[in-house]
């Protein structure tokens, strides 16, 4: 793979005279930057392109040929790539629109690609994409208009668009890329494709990735994991609502995806997800110019109190804290600053400030041991000295001994000030939410790496004897794409060690009869089918039976009920559970995704789950210290932590969503379980309910 980006001779197929075609461009891109390999333009209709001789058909050409790229009509794509095959051509890039983002007719085209990629063993790139670029070997491969400079970044984008405005922001800025590749509809090579090439980069700082679907979402987030501890990884994923998706569907074909298990195995595998273009291109700017922070101590120097208080709420709400500055700082910034100004976190100068008075506290907080980063928002007031504050701060951001953000409000009048900060690649960000926004995901960023240093390999889970494991096995025998029985999943909890309320199934009234004795009135009642899966939606449940006579009537009645639903033959009987005392309703399951696998959940259980959606989700395999997390996102954990003189013992819970993840591991065929409800008092920890179905 590593030799795609590194051609040492490349055709251009479709290559064109006319300086207005898509052939044109990529040629000239080729040559006018300065790339040293060979290239040979393709064109039945012209003898020379540019200074180069021009060749009918790639098999017209003597020499070995390392690259094709293709800019023709979609409907002679397949045609040229037989004939790359033919002259043992592996590496292929294809500008060429009109695939699967056109509907039947461009999928039938793409399969007919995939039909060759299969006999000839080629690695594509696109189609409906740009190219790329290695600014390594002075190599544009693209239509855009520029070769940026050299740098540290590698950047892979879906959308063209995106991509060449963020290349057109980096010249202004004389900000460098490695390489830039444009994935386009993924047909092949995708982002995963391009972590493993730059993860042996050691010159490469960070990879930066705009993504409309994540494809083989599993091994990307492993592979995000392994590269993620020495380049961080930022992605703008958008697709939040049903507009974004629709949207995104008709640009690449790609299919939506389920942003909240996105967002779930991102900030679990260490990603950085980004909202806005601009926040996009200020990380680039500080994971290649400036220190990241580990801590979360902030220091903000302000000439407007409104913005301050902006500024502190944004700050706190996402779990960063105003730094305390030392006694030092305070004595030394008293010494230059008005007695009218209060000496403490948010420094605010004043709305008289000159830019002394910014240089002064810029001066003495970067040398401040109790602060981690410096947020300095400017607002234009009467006093306001624009450009020569944009340069203090300049001068400060450049000894690099704090990460200096900044937050200059207003239009017009902070427009040259800006263009100062962004020239000399400090980042400026419009609001100062959008600030704090951007840093507190840097430093959850540096916090995962130390959490997880070096620790690929996940917990190691309590092993469950074989012969447990066999029993599983055996009950998952033979059964496909189906709910269990009530009495085979409860089972399967038994011999996972899940604790469970006391429970049977009973075939017959005198079956039932037989289990009170080993249960004590009063019990629960619930009819027993794997065709009936929520057992409420049927009136299939009784609660609080208290006697014999009880017990007869409400089997008769479950039966019957259960009848005009299912066939006879579908009735496994009547389940009778012992009745627990009142307690918290949790839920935890595992839903199995297409792309990301098994997915643990955990949240607020019962009856009203849907309805409240308060539950959280972990990509399985994960680890104690993420399954912590997972419940502290939920708003039932403050309940389980402790409220008005009662809590719950949480490593109860736990413990259950451990071996539940043990379970999924040992027996991938399960897509589908839920414990629901999950029943947990001041003593005790019991599943009432559980489904599992087999794919």
């Amino acid at each position: 793979m590593n030799d795609f980006l590194s051609p040492q001779s490349i055709a251009v197929i479709g290559a064109s005279r006319n300086i207005k075609k898509l052939g044109s461009a990529i040629v000239r891109n080729i040559i006018d930057y300065g790339f040293q390999g060979r290239v040979y333009p393709i064109n039945p209709k012209a003898k020379k392109i540019f200074h180069l001789r021009c060749y009918p058909s790639v098999l017209s050409v003597e020499d070995k040929i390392d690259l094709a790229v293709i800019v023709v009509p979609a409907s002679f794509v397949a045609k040229i790539m037989e004939e790359c095959g033919q002259k043992g051509i592996r590496n292929i890039v294809i500008i060429s629109a009109g695939f699967r983002e056109q509907g039947k007719k461009g999928l039938d085209l793409e399969n007919d690609i995939l039909r060759l990629k299969g006999e000839y063993k080629f690695r594509i790139l696109g189609p409906n994409c740009l190219g790329f670029i290695n600014t390594l070997q002075n190599l544009n491969a693209t239509f855009a208009a520029n070769l940026p400079n050299k740098g540290n970044v590698a950047f892979m984008s879906q959308s063209g668009a995106i991509a060449t405005s963020i290349l057109d922001m980096a010249e202004e800025v004389n900000l460098g890329f490695s390489y830039f590749v444009s994935l386009g509809n993924k047909l092949d090579l995708n982002e995963s494709d391009f972590l493993d090439i730059w993860a042996s980069d050691k010159k490469l700082k960070s990879i930066f990735a705009y993504l409309e679907d994540v494809r083989s979402g599993k091994h990307f987030l492993q592979k995000a994991r392994e590269v993620g501890y020495e380049k961080p990884i930022i992605v703008l994923k958008p697709g939040e609502t049903a507009e974004g998706k629709k949207a995104i569907s008709s640009h690449t074909g790609s299919l939506a995806q389920d942003q909240k298990i996105i967002n779930t195995g991102f900030e679990q595998n260490g990603l950085i997800h980004v909202d806005s273009i601009q926040e996009f291109f200020n990380l680039m700017l500080i994971f290649n110019n400036f220190p990241v922070p580990f801590g979360d101590r902030i220091a903000i120097i302000t000439n407007a109190g409104g913005p301050a208080v902006i500024a502190t709420e944004s700050l706190i709400k996402q779990q960063l804290q105003l730094a305390k500055f030392s006694q030092v700082t305070i004595k030394n910034l008293g010494e230059n600053l008005p007695s009218t100004i209060n000496i403490r976190d948010p420094l605010d100068v004043i709305g008289d400030a000159l830019s002394d008075r910014y240089e002064w506290a810029l001066h003495n907080l970067v040398n401040d041991k109790n602060i981690d980063t410096i947020l300095v928002l400017l607002t234009p007031q009467f006093m306001t000295e624009i450009k020569k504050t944009a340069n203090v701060i300049v001068k400060y951001a450049k000894q690099k001994k704090k990460l200096i953000l900044t937050s200059f409000i207003g239009g017009v009048n902070v427009e040259k000030g800006i263009d100062i900060l962004q020239k000399n690649k400090v980042a400026q960000f419009k609001y100062p939410s959008e600030a704090i926004k951007a840093l507190s995901k840097l430093i959850k960023y540096e916090k995962w790496k130390v959490q997880n240093a070096r620790r690929n390999k996940f917990y190691q889970f309590t092993a469950i004897p074989i012969h447990h494991k066999l029993k599983v096995e055996e009950i998952f025998r033979h059964k496909q794409n189906e709910y269990l029985k009530d009495a085979e999943a409860f089972k399967i909890l038994n011999l996972y060690d899940v604790p469970t309320a006391q429970v049977y199934v009973a075939k017959n009234k005198q079956t039932a009869k037989n289990y009170l004795e080993l249960l004590k009135y009063p019990v629960v009642m619930k009819l027993s089918s794997s065709k009936l899966i929520h057992k409420t939606d049927y009136s299939g449940v009784i609660l609080n039976v208290k006697n014999e006579k009880e017990l007869l009537k409400n089997f008769d009645d479950l039966v019957k009920k259960a009848r005009k639903y299912v066939l006879e033959k579908y009735i496994e009987g009547v389940l009778i559970q012992e009745m627990l005392p009142e307690g918290l309703e949790i839920i935890i399951g595992v839903k199995k995704d297409p792309n990301f696998g098994h997915l643990l959940m955990f949240g607020s259980g019962g009856i009203y789950t849907e309805v409240y959606k308060d539950v959280a989700f972990r990509i399985i395999p994960t680890d104690k210290i993420s399954i912590d997390k997972m419940i502290t996102e939920t708003k039932i954990n403050k309940i389980l932590q402790g409220l008005r003189g009662k809590s719950y013992d949480v490593s109860a819970i736990k413990d259950i969503l451990i071996k539940i993840q043990q379970l999924v591991i040992d027996f991938p065929q399960i897509s589908e379980l839920d414990l629901n409800p999950l029943i947990i008092g001041q003593d005790f920890t019991k599943v009432v309910d559980v489904k599992i179905k087999i794919e």
